[in-house]
């Protein structure tokens, strides 16, 4: 057999073999998988230098078909002037997963042409770029860092009210635009003619604020020569008509307050506005005519307090926070025992119902709060009782609602056998302290007869005055009337 021959026999053994591994042949049935080696080198698919000059501290972009090597990368990028072939130098980076080559110069090229090369860039298998790739661009004078000048003038978007809509006498009007503009402008271009207001601007907001009430009636906004912060005008003015509508305030026509007459035993009256001693400003002194104002969650609305006794009371505003303030009374009995108190109070909601109460304690011992020296006076507090609320004024029986240390609960003053305060004859201390602010009060009276219920009593219009040292008007003992 000749040399050709045998190898021609072992080619064909070994072409079988090879049939037989692919073909499972043995007892192992899995295939071992195919390992694809990449051995192509990368190419360039795009950049940011084509198609124009380009700013000169802009960055040059190179996007290529797949990952590079950053080594290769630094190595094989160039940039030059074609003047005078001066090395540009940079920072090269890599972006996008190592798809794209960022070159970024070191401070600013100047105006002129320049070349990129690209020589050598490997991608992560090691296939090297071995063509040359050059591109020929241009760069020049333009500060990218800057934003474009705003030549756009502002406009209004919206404003309170809208045309045809309606505020109150008090009211703001607020103009939105759609972008900031400047105060000066706004001060002497948003005017409502025959209002005086002070304009306050806040970036693209502004805000009219009158400086007095306006009176009820038709009015214009106009809105004109309002500029941007780089001095674009307004193209147009802008004029919004409304409505200025007067509140309705609820009036306010209590009965006078004078010492109620009628029942049996004897009977005592202070006003409220005659206190010996004060600490603090939460608790104020308010004369007849004073706008209350009203609690809107609550669904109360403002209202004036047009009689009072002596034409003044005591209490602590809407809006007006707690202090720890407190009116001190001193007051006198003409015989010991069983007293039963009341007070004349405004509360019209449960969020404007309560004050702290203390008798015969120090002053330091008067605190807002419910301890052994004082409790919480609540006037329709207890849910049965919340249907009686009202602007107007009403007598409540002293209360206490833990039962410390005074015992008489609210529910139980209402009832038959009111808890009475045992006060023995002579001089006694009284302490009205602050809690909810919305409660007025009015005057206090007490009576030695239980049963009598000084809502329905009558009223009595010459008083017996006892003038008593340091008391400006305690009322003397009104004799019982049959």
């Amino acid at each position: 057999m000749n040399l050709f021959k045998i190898m021609e026999q072992r080619s064909i053994l070994l072409i079988s073999m090879g049939i037989c591994l692919l073909s499972s042949c043995g007892d192992d049935e899995s295939l071992a998988p195919a390992i694809v080696k990449d051995i192509t080198p990368p190419t360039i698919t795009g950049t940011n230098v084509q198609g124009g000059p380009i700013p000169v501290n802009t960055p040059i972009v190179l996007v290529f078909n797949e990952k590079v090597n950053l080594t290769s990368a630094q190595r094989g990028i160039t940039v030059r002037s074609s003047i005078d072939a001066e090395l540009i130098k940079g920072v090269i980076t890599l972006e996008q997963k190592g798809h794209e080559v960022k070159f970024t110069p070191i401070g600013k090229m100047t105006t002129g042409a320049y070349v990129l090369t690209v020589l050598g860039i490997e991608d992560i298998e090691g296939n090297i770029l071995m063509t040359p790739f050059s591109i020929f661009f241009s760069a020049v004078e333009i500060d990218t860092t800057q934003t474009p000048a705003d030549v756009i003038p502002p406009t209004v978007i919206s404003t309170v009210p809208a045309a045809g809509q309606s505020v109150k006498t008090t009211g703001s009007l607020v103009v939105r635009f759609d972008e900031e503009i400047d105060i000066s402008s706004a001060q002497a271009g948003i005017v409502v003619f025959g209002v005086e207001a002070v304009v306050k601007v806040s970036g693209a907001v502004a805000i009219f604020q009158p400086i007095n009430p306006i009176k009820a009636g038709r009015y214009t906004l106009t809105i004109i020569g309002i500029r941007d912060l780089t001095g674009n005008i307004m193209e147009s003015s802008h004029v919004v008509p409304f409505e200025v509508i007067a509140p309705v305030v609820e009036k306010v026509e209590p009965p006078p307050t004078v010492v109620p007459t009628g029942g049996r035993g004897r009977s005592i009256f202070w006003e409220a506005g005659k206190f010996i001693k004060k600490k603090g400003n939460s608790i104020k002194v308010y004369k007849t005519g004073f706008k209350a104002k009203g609690n809107p969650d609550e669904n109360v609305k403002d209202f004036v307090i047009s009689q009072a006794s002596d034409g003044s009371f005591v209490g602590q505003d809407n809006g007006v926070a707690a202090d720890g303030s407190w009116l001190k009374y001193e007051f006198s009995v003409p015989v010991g025992g069983d007293w039963y108190l009341w007070g004349k109070v405004i509360a019209p909601s449960v969020a404007d119902n309560s004050v702290h109460w203390g008798i015969d304690i120090a002053d330091g011992e008067a605190k807002n709060a419910d301890d052994n020296n004082c409790n919480i006076w609540d006037f329709f507090e207890k849910e049965e009782l919340r249907k009686n609320y009202s602007t107007n004024w009403i007598w409540f029986r002293l209360n206490s609602r833990s039962g410390n240390p005074f015992p008489g609960q609210e529910l139980d003053q209402y009832g038959p056998n009111p808890t009475p305060v045992e006060l023995a004859a002579g001089k006694h201390t009284f302490h009205l302290i602050d809690r909810e602010d919305g409660t007025f009060i009015d005057a206090f009276f007490a009576t030695t007869d239980k049963r009598f219920d000084v809502n329905k009593a009558g009223l009595r219009a010459k008083l017996a005055v006892e003038t008593e040292m340091r008391l400006p008007a305690v009322w003397g003992d009104l004799k019982s009337l049959k």
